[in-house]
Formats: structure tokens, C-alpha cells, sequence
């Protein structure tokens, strides 16, 4: 049983194929981890402008604020490209992000702090929406919205659990959309138009208008766009030949060559999104101001920018993956119709829906934010080639007894990740407007209801008629055999159920209701002029109601596998009868828990410039629960000491919350009468109880327990300066290390992450930037320009099965490699308008990124999967604002 059953499920249901663009999927724009965001040039004034943040939910410079905080308004991020969370990355010390190709999932990281397990760690907000999500199922990932008519995007780094609660254990980022004017209008508008090499066109269009409609009393704004990726990989079909088995050769393993393109530029995507937004001032001291914002994304090809090193040449800019065309069954009768299209297109749609109350009550204010979170998301992923490994590996060996499988004509799986969100979110805060008094505080409280659930369905268009079906090597199950007998097919032969209709073999199906009701309350005191003392606190009771079922043969945990139990005869039993009938894992667990994070600093201001600041943190994420596992899985858990007291095989249907505790130095300094600005601090974060994934190898399930602990440090140091007339230019160096205490044991001592091993998808150690801007006169006035941004992300450090030591470690793998970019642009401003020709990935770096997942599946290391960066592209940006 253990030999038919060792294929590692988890790893092809949520890695085949799956690669990390760690920010590399940008549309436009080349990306890295770590930049600093320089301000705009103020063709007024020579010294730099100062930034208004919300990070403390009152408005103040951020050269005041005591916390780690980088801000960036939207004229920003037009000088540097940012269209969406992606090219945010490359701007920002300590911010990581890991896209999943294959189902659409996000990790975002901030400060080392990431996990692919239980809830997220990172705050996601538009405006005052907490929309993050719950690690459930294999396809769940946060929603970004576009970068069109943001005021600003703020990211707080280290835990913002006194403010902002469950889940900004790494950090927080806010998304802050512009506000109606009750006093002038304005505009903003930007075009663009690109071309990538090697690939499509790129181009967007959106538009922003708003002010008064009756005079301090009612103003409005609304705001439309779109937005269309070009693609730069080629889908094609071809004849393949396995030259190295063992993958050593890497690209060179496999000889594939190409017979036929189905799609030039396969992985396009198309963004839309509008908006419209009022308030109203019923009087002087209270206004109200409802919202409606609306996005939709279109991914035409699931897996993105990830290519097969063997058929593409990364040197020339040049990239293709094979593609499977499913047939009919008017034509091949032994294959089944499923309603599932060829390419691995994906859409996700929200709408946020919100209202704000702003109430002066003379020396408090009050403010109320009631909003909801509607989300839909669905996301196709191509499962051929590994369901013919996972099923059909025998009829795949080569005369040297090696596996060379790659898919007959027609042959299709296609997996539909469904994810959605449904959330309601009310805050209620009072908080001091006294600026003479000693005292300035905020507190409140929070409710939020959370609904989440995912669904994935595989469909597989042969199994229905295969004449053999099993795991691995050693086949089982043929038609007319054990234990049904004549008439039943190999497929029910060996799982003891027919497939589900549409051809589905796997079936699962999670929800989970988040509730949490919280308070918290955070006061700022001058103990002198200079000196102020923060301490804040939140209580937070949190509360899960889980459910899961899974269906479908693949999961069918009573399958036979083509044996007779003994005392039973050949055919004796119809399909799923008798001792034969299906058994599904399913759970339904409750749990809450409460949680108290404080909050402990200290700012010296020296004076009206400069500042020094330390802070002490706590970060948690809520608790969760498990799919029971099945019976199958009994003596998997007994080997990682699950067991009762009396021996028998148990899983914990829950896992607790983890927390963090972050120790902060910092200083944020302006100098040289407003020419130079520095920002710097420094950090250790203790991360204990993680909640870790725990694999079962021979059953192929998984759950989750707090079983790991690691550390977290580092520093960032950003600058701004101005040093000549009409000179800006701005750099940044980060380094973070976030690695594991000890090895995270299961309850037996089988070792689940190597000590010292980094932390999963927690970003390069280091991260340096270097950007200037020159402003100079042509035609008797100061109106072009030329920037360049050069950015650089060190290697990776070595994580999971990269370890030696690691329960799957396969030293082929490597962590993603030291690369650096160039971005430049030259321009004129006059009037509001902006026209510039600009250039990313002006030198054509191109990186062998991975992720460390196997470089296929379990049957086919030979198979190298890489992402590419977005090549060479060249466009006209056009804004105008005024």
C-alpha cells in the first residue's frame, strides 16, 4: 500500500508547474525587492517636499511619525512605472512578494515575516478595508488593487497589531484612494502605450474628475481606467526526448522540439476598474462619504511569465512552454468531452463598497467606517502532464527503464481554482484633536465578519476509458479486474467510485467565517518638549467556524486499489458497495481564542528635523483548523507522533495563533535646510508557534500545527537629496535575514525546516537601489527631464527542500540568483502635462528564477520551470493633472 500511494499529492496539487514571480510579473516595469521612492521633482523649490501619512490615523509629517513607514503618492509612482503591488516591491526595503502561476495565490512578506500556511501575516487595506486572506484550500491569494488615482500607498513595517489587529504581524500596506474636494476640482489622466521584445504591445488609458456640487457642502469623485498587459511567452506544442533523467543537465535534459504554436504571447492580462465617491458636509462639524469601487482582472494563461528552460533561449529574450490541446471524443473515442477551456485563463472581480462618518466633537473626533469586501475569483490550471505522471506513469517508460512521459494528442486536465470573499468590516474611533494638549490618543473598537470559501474541481478527459490506471511504477486496477470484475473500468477498479461528472476526479470544497471583535486604544504623551512616550494596546476575541469536504476518487480515502479484501470475490460487490464503499475526508471545527497586543516606545525629537525613535511590538495571526485526515493517513501521523494516549493515530483539528515580538531602533533625519533626507532603522523580530505545514509523504494530505520558531533581522536605510538646482536622486540598502531557530520537529522528531534554513519566500538578504532624476531648460524654462532607476536583490538564501537535511532535499535546486535592473526615462512637464519615452529593463537581465519547489513533479526531474522577467520594453507615458 505504501509503494501504490508514495506520489507526493500535496506538492502536484499545489506546485505542479508553480513558480514564484517574487515581483517578477509586472506589466510593465522590471522589478526587484528593494527600492527607495524619490520625491517627484518640485520644479518651485529646491529642498524636498515633506509627506503627510495616516500610519498613526492622525495626519502627521512623516518624518515625525516613530515608526518604520514609506510612503508613495501617485505622481510618485508614475516617475518610477508602478502599476500594480508588483512593482511596489522593487521600491521598498523589506517588502517581498511570491506570486503562485499555477493557482493565483500571494505570499506577501514584510521584514522576512511570511507563510504559505494558516492565515496571512501581512495587512492588506484599501482605505480602511482590511481585505487579506486566509491561506485556505490551494488557491487562495489576496486581491491588489490597480495603481490609478491613489493619493497614496503606506507601508508600515514591522507588526501593526495596536492599530490594525489580526494579521499585520510582518507589516501593514494601505491602499489610500483619492477623496472628493467640497472646495476645487482636478483632474488626473494617464495614457500609455509599450512594446516588449519578443512580445505584444502593452497599453493603458483612465481618467479621474472631481470637485464641488454645491460649495462646501456636496463634492464627488470618479475614476475609470484600463489596462492590458502584453504577453512575451509562447504556448507551443513539440516532439520531447528525455537526454538526462535526473535533470543535472538542467535545460539541456530534455530535448524538446516545436512542432506548432497555438498562442504567440500567451500570457496577457487586461485590468479594468472604476470608481465613484462623494461627501457630503451636513453641516460644518459632521460628513459622510459613501464609495464604490469596482476592479476586474483577466489573466489570459495561469502560469504567467514561467517558461520551460529546454525550449527557450533566456540570452535572446525568448520564451515558450508546451501547451496541451484537449480533443473530442467525436474523433477519439477514448477520450471523455470536458467543460474546461485549452488555455488556463483566470478572472478576478470585487467591488468595495464603504461609508465614512467624520463627526467634530470639538476637542474629540469621531470616525466611522462600515464597509464590504464582495470578491470572486476564478483561476484554470493546466494538470496534463502531471496527471499522466500521477496515473499513467507506467505507460511512460523508456527502454532504459527511465519516465518520459509527455502527453498523447488530446490528452487535457484542466484544475478550476474558485475563491471568494465576503466581508464586513465596522470600526468605530474617537480620537484627540487637541494639538496644544500633552496627551494625543486614539481608540476604538472593530468588528469584522469574514466569509471565505474556495472550491477546486479536476477534470481529466482519458481516465474514463484508460485500460490501466495506478500509482507510479507498479500498475493496478486494469478493466474486468479485481475487485469489481466485468464491465467496470480500470479507473473504478482501483479508486472504488466512477469519476464525478464533467471527468472529475478531484473534488474539494473549504469555508471558513472569521469573526473577530476588537479594541484598542493607543496614546502618545510629551513627557517633554522633546521627549513623547507611545503605549497602545488592542484586545482582540477572534472566532473560526471551519468547514471542508472533499469528493471524488482521488480522494477517496476506502479505495481498493484493484485488491479483493480477503472473504470477498471477484465482482461479488457493485462500484462503492459494501466493505467498497467511498469514505471523504470532511470537518466541521469551531475554536476562538483571544489575543492582547501591546505596544511600547519612545521618540526623542532633537529638534524640528531630526528624531530618534525605539519601539517594542506584538504581532499575532488568528488561530485555524484542519481537515481531518483520512484513514489512509493513520500510519503517517503514528510515524510523526500523532497518537493518542493509547497509541492510536490523531491530528489536532485546530492550531493555535503565533505571534511575533518586534524590537525597533530607528532615526529620521533632515538636513541641510531640507536637501537631504535620511531615514533609518533597525530590527530583531522573535517569531514563535509558527503555524507550519505539516506533510503526510504516504497519504499525500497535509495540516497545519505551531511547531516552528525563527528570527527575523535586519536594517533599512533610505535617502533623498537635492543637492543642485534641478537634481534629485534617492537610494536605498536593505538586508534582512530571517531564518529558523532550531529544526521544527513533529511530535516523533521528524525534521520539517533545517535550523539556520531561511524562512520559505521571505525575499532576498539584501537590497540596494540607486535613482536620480535631472531637470534642465531646452526652451527658456525648466520643463524636461531624465531619470534612471537601478536596482539590485542578492541571492537568495537556501530554504526547504534546497536544505541539505530537509526531508525532500534535491541538491539540483538553487535559490533565486543575485540580478540587477535599469529603468530609464526622459520627459517634459509644462502645465500639468507629463509626456516621457521610457525604457525598462534597459540592459535585458535575464535570471534563473525559481522557487525551490521540485523542478516538476515527483516522476520528472528533467523538467526545469523558471520565470522570466518581463524583457526589454520601450513606451510613451502620458499624465496630466492639475
Amino acid at each position: 500500500m505504501k509503494d501504490r500511494s508514495s506520489p507526493n499529492r500535496k506538492r502536484f496539487h499545489a506546485c505542479r508547474g508553480v513558480l514564484p514571480v517574487a515581483a517578477v510579473l509586472t506589466p510593465l516595469s522590471a522589478p526587484v525587492l528593494a527600492q527607495t521612492a524619490p520625491a517627484v521633482a518640485d520644479t518651485s523649490s529646491d529642498t524636498l517636499q515633506e509627506v503627510i501619512v495616516t500610519a498613526t490615523r492622525h495626519e502627521e509629517s512623516i518624518q515625525k511619525v516613530p515608526i518604520s513607514v514609506q510612503a508613495f503618492s501617485q505622481e510618485q509612482m508614475d516617475a518610477q512605472g508602478v502599476k500594480q503591488l508588483d512593482d511596489l516591491v522593487r521600491l521598498t526595503p523589506g517588502l517581498s512578494l511570491n506570486r503562485n502561476a499555477a493557482t493565483g495565490a500571494s505570499q506577501i512578506a514584510i521584514r522576512g515575516i511570511s507563510s504559505a500556511a494558516g492565515s496571512g501575516t501581512t495587512g492588506i487595506y484599501i482605505d480602511d478595508t482590511p481585505i487579506q486572506v486566509r491561506n485556505l484550500g490551494y488557491g487562495a491569494g489576496t486581491a491588489f488593487p490597480g495603481m490609478f488615482d491613489i493619493e497614496r500607498v503606506e507601508v508600515l513595517r514591522g507588526p501593526q497589531g495596536t492599530l490594525f489587529g489580526a494579521g499585520s504581524e510582518g507589516g501593514t500596506v494601505r491602499f489610500i484612494q483619492t477623496e472628493p474636494s467640497l472646495t476645487k476640482y482636478s483632474t488626473y489622466d494617464r495614457a500609455e502605450v509599450a512594446n516588449t521584445q519578443n512580445g505584444a504591445p502593452s497599453y493603458e488609458a483612465g481618467g479621474s474628475f472631481g470637485g464641488p456640487i454645491v460649495a462646501d457642502r456636496i463634492g464627488f469623485r470618479v475614476s475609470a481606467f484600463y489596462r492590458y498587459d502584453g504577453g512575451y511567452i509562447d504556448a507551443v506544442n513539440g516532439t520531447y526526448q528525455v537526454n538526462d533523467p535526473s535533470g543535472a543537465l538542467y535545460g539541456k535534459s530534455v530535448t524538446f522540439t516545436p512542432t506548432s504554436t497555438f498562442e504567440n504571447n500567451i500570457n496577457w492580462a487586461q485590468t479594468i476598474g472604476a470608481r465613484i465617491a462623494l461627501k457630503v458636509a451636513v453641516n460644518d462639524d459632521f460628513t459622510a462619504s459613501p464609495s464604490v469601487f469596482y476592479q476586474k482582472r483577466h489573466i489570459n494563461d495561469a502560469a504567467g511569465a514561467s517558461y520551460w528552460l529546454s525550449q527557450s533561449d533566456p540570452g535572446s529574450q525568448q520564451y515558450s512552454r508546451p501547451f496541451y490541446i484537449a480533443g473530442s471524443s467525436a474523433t477519439d473515442p477514448s477520450l471523455t468531452d470536458i467543460n474546461a477551456p485549452n488555455n488556463q485563463k483566470g478572472d478576478d472581480e470585487f467591488t468595495l463598497s464603504a461609508l465614512r462618518l467624520d463627526w467634530n466633537l470639538g476637542a474629540v473626533q469621531m470616525i466611522s467606517n462600515s464597509s464590504f469586501f464582495a470578491r470572486n475569483a476564478t483561476q484554470w490550471y493546466d494538470y496534463t502532464q502531471g496527471y499522466v505522471e500521477f496515473y499513467n506513469y507506467g505507460d511512460f517508460i523508456d527502454q532504459n527503464g527511465n519516465f518520459a512521459a509527455y502527453p498523447p494528442p488530446g490528452w487535457k486536465s484542466m484544475a478550476e481554482y474558485i475563491n471568494s470573499q465576503r466581508n464586513f468590516v465596522q470600526e468605530l474611533r474617537f480620537q484627540s484633536n487637541d494639538q496644544s494638549s500633552r496627551f494625543h490618543w486614539v481608540a476604538g473598537g472593530f468588528y469584522s465578519h469574514n466569509k471565505q470559501t474556495a472550491a477546486e474541481p479536476i477534470s481529466v478527459n482519458w481516465l474514463q476509458h484508460a485500460g490501466d490506471v495506478g500509482f507510479g511504477p507498479g500498475l493496478t486496477g486494469y478493466t474486468n479486474g479485481d475487485p469489481y470484475g466485468p464491465g467496470s473500468t480500470a479507473y473504478e477498479n482501483f479508486l472504488g467510485v466512477d469519476l464525478l461528472p464533467n471527468s472529475v476526479t478531484f473534488d474539494a470544497n473549504w469555508q471558513t467565517v472569521d469573526q473577530q471583535l476588537a479594541a484598542f486604544a493607543q496614546t502618545d504623551f510629551d513627557i517633554t518638549s522633546q521627549l513623547k512616550l507611545t503605549v497602545g494596546l488592542r484586545f482582540s476575541h477572534t472566532k473560526l467556524d471551519y468547514d471542508a469536504k472533499y469528493f471524488g476518487g482521488d480522494n477517496n480515502a476506502n479505495a481498493p486499489f484493484g485488491y479483493l479484501l480477503p472473504g470477498t470475490t471477484t465482482g461479488e460487490y457493485a462500484v462503492g458497495t459494501g466493505p467498497y464503499a467511498p469514505v471523504y475526508p470532511v470537518s466541521a471545527v469551531s475554536s476562538s481564542n483571544n489575543a492582547w497586543t501591546p505596544k511600547a516606545g519612545l521618540s526623542y525629537q532633537i529638534d524640528d528635523n531630526n528624531m530618534v525613535y525605539t519601539t517594542v511590538a506584538k504581532g499575532f495571526r488568528p488561530a485555524g483548523a484542519n481537515l481531518q485526515a483520512p484513514t489512509v493517513c493513520d500510519q503517517d501521523l503514528t510515524t510523526y507522533g500523532y497518537t493518542d494516549s493509547s497509541g492510536k493515530s490523531t491530528e489536532p483539528a485546530t492550531y493555535k495563533p503565533d505571534t511575533v515580538w518586534s524590537y525597533e531602533v530607528g532615526s529620521k533625519n533632515r538636513l541641510l535646510d531640507g536637501h537631504l533626507v535620511l531615514d533609518a532603522s533597525a530590527y530583531i523580530i522573535k517569531w514563535k508557534n509558527i503555524q507550519t505545514d505539516v506533510f503526510l509523504p504516504d497519504c499525500a494530505y497535509d495540516f497545519v500545527d505551531n511547531l516552528a520558531s525563527a528570527t527575523a533581522k535586519g536594517f533599512d536605510l533610505g535617502f533623498e537629496a537635492k543637492p543642485l538646482h534641478g537634481l534629485t536622486f534617492g537610494g536605498a540598502i536593505g538586508y534582512t535575514k530571517a531564518t529558523f531557530d532550531r529544526d521544527a520537529l513533529s511530535p516523533s522528531g521528524e525534521v520539517l525546516f533545517v535550523a539556520g534554513s531561511g524562512v520559505p519566500n521571505s525575499g532576498p538578504p539584501w537590497t540596494v537601489s540607486v535613482n536620480g532624476e535631472y531637470d534642465f531648460d531646452l526652451f527658456s524654462g525648466r520643463d524636461f527631464y531624465i531619470r534612471a532607476d537601478y536596482t539590485y536583490s542578492s541571492t537568495e538564501r537556501r530554504f526547504g527542500p534546497m536544505v541539505q537535511g530537509d526531508p525532500q532535499y534535491d541538491p539540483l535546486l538553487f535559490p533565486n540568483p543575485s540580478y540587477s535592473l535599469t529603468n530609464a526615462r526622459l520627459g517634459w512637464r509644462v502645465a500639468g502635462l507629463d509626456v516621457s519615452l521610457f525604457v525598462n529593463n534597459l540592459t535585458g537581465a535575464h535570471p534563473w528564477i525559481n522557487n525551490g519547489t521540485p523542478h516538476s513533479t515527483y516522476y520528472d526531474p528533467q523538467d526545469w520551470y523558471l520565470v522570466a522577467l518581463r524583457p526589454r520594453t520601450y513606451g510613451l507615458t502620458v499624465t496630466y493633472r492639475n
